[in-house]
């Protein structure tokens, strides 16, 4: 009798077992699993890195709820996507999501590692992922993460250059890694400074300000370098930029003023006639004007002032001036100036005090003096030594008459004698 009721129990357990089976609206839990996914895998103090929350499910999300812990002395959070909150070591991610097709789900979380070390980022309880449509809590798998931090590399605060070149023009004085402070001149044609600067430092980055859009006079382009580590360094070039000569027609010149280039034979591509001189101080620089101008230019090198020559300071025109003249004569008409014309390198040009001329310094020394002329290398005696050797040789002509003299009366009075004793005789 126990044996029989028995049998039925088991009978009745396998028929509910095939019910359910067979039970078409039967529902099954779904799952999920939750993992971390790291953008980078080592980062350096002071470095940024993005960590993902990824969830992966194999039925639509109606929501999620989860909570995640992390060390905040290693790492620093800084911002999260939608649904993600919190800080100081513990972020909370609630987001409603109920799409139909969202069966996937990341969420974005940056942090900024503050110091070496390896920070562990896990769930602090069981991450509940919601179906849509049953609202019931999913199966979920979940990993934990850890984020290694080194220590930052040293970087390097080099600003020099190796290298800065401009064009066109030349930089005053030469370029050297100590100087920091340039000068250079460009015509009234040049709009534009092309700069070339290689820093020392392969990684520091260049940047150049104001070398374009140069206006008349003085311009300041500017040369940044800034190193990896941030440090900066500027390089100035003070652009000087002439003013724009003016230009008169052939057809609209004055009729006097072709008559005074005819007459006075005035070449203006030389600039060396015997047109109107003139002087200016422009900007901070003094320009001499013969239908070519010529603008001073500081010499930074004392050596190349030709042999001879010494530093002056002249008063011309109204303007004082750098200038160069004969050490041993320093009222000579001819005097030095270290200019440079348009488009031409700087270099020494010889004024005439007396024609009012200009003309490029050949080497040659000329001087003139009130008792001196000395052309090239070959001198002649001054005009005191001259009438000294005059006044020489007229006493030695006088000395060499008075002689003569002497003699012809000797020979008159011997030939007198002569005949009287003959006579006698």
């Amino acid at each position: 009798m126990e044996r029989q009721k028995n049998w039925k129990i088991l009978f009745g357990a396998a028929g509910l077992f095939c019910l359910f089976l067979l039970t078409p609206n039967r529902a099954m839990a779904a799952s999920a699993t939750i993992g971390f996914s790291q953008e980078t895998e080592e980062i350096s103090v002071g470095e940024e890195v993005k960590v993902s929350v990824d969830i992966d499910t194999d039925s639509a999300i109606d929501s999620v709820e989860a909570y995640i812990n992390y060390d905040n002395n290693v790492l620093e959070y800084l911002s999260g996507a939608e649904g993600v909150s919190g800080g100081n070591g513990t972020l909370k991610i609630a987001d409603s999501i109920a799409e139909e097709e969202a069966a996937e789900k990341s969420y974005s979380l940056t942090f900024r590692a503050k110091k070496k070390g390896v920070c562990i980022m896990e769930f602090s309880e069981q991450p509940v992922v919601y179906e849509i449509g049953t609202q019931e809590a999913m199966s979920v798998s979940y990993e934990d993460i850890s984020v290694r931090v080194k220590k930052a590399s040293i970087l390097s605060n080099n600003t020099q250059l190796d290298s800065l070149q401009v064009s066109p023009g030349t930089l005053e004085p030469s370029f050297s890694k100590t100087v920091r402070e340039y000068k250079v001149y460009v015509g009234a044609d040049t709009d534009t400074l092309t700069v070339s600067a290689v820093p020392s430092d392969t990684e520091a980055t260049i940047a150049v300000n104001g070398n374009e859009g140069l206006v008349e006079g003085e311009n300041l382009v500017v040369v940044s370098v800034t190193s990896p580590s941030g440090k900066r360094r500027k390089y100035k070039i003070y652009v000087q930029k002439e003013a724009e000569e003016p230009e008169t027609s052939p057809e609209t010149e004055p009729e006097k003023e072709k008559e005074k280039k005819k007459d006075t034979g005035e070449n203006d591509a030389a600039g060396t006639g015997s047109g109107k001189f003139s002087i200016r101080e422009e900007n901070g620089k003094i320009k001499l004007s013969n239908k070519t101008v010529y603008t001073l230019v500081d010499l930074e090198d004392s050596g190349l002032i030709p042999p001879g020559y010494v530093k002056t300071r002249l008063l011309l025109y109204g303007v004082t001036m750098t200038a160069y003249a004969l050490e041993d004569d320093l009222e000579n008409d001819f005097i030095l100036f270290y200019a440079k014309k348009k488009g031409e390198d700087p270099q020494f040009y010889q004024y005439d005090r007396e024609e009012k001329t200009m003309q490029r310094f050949s080497g040659t020394v000329v001087k003139t003096s009130e008792n001196k002329v000395v052309v090239g290398e070959e001198s002649d005696m001054t005009v005191n030594e001259y009438n000294e050797k005059v006044e020489q040789l007229s006493l030695v002509v006088g000395i060499c008459a008075a002689a003569a003299a002497a003699f012809a009366l000797g020979m008159i009075a011997f030939a007198i004698k002569y005949l009287k004793s003959k006579s006698a005789g």
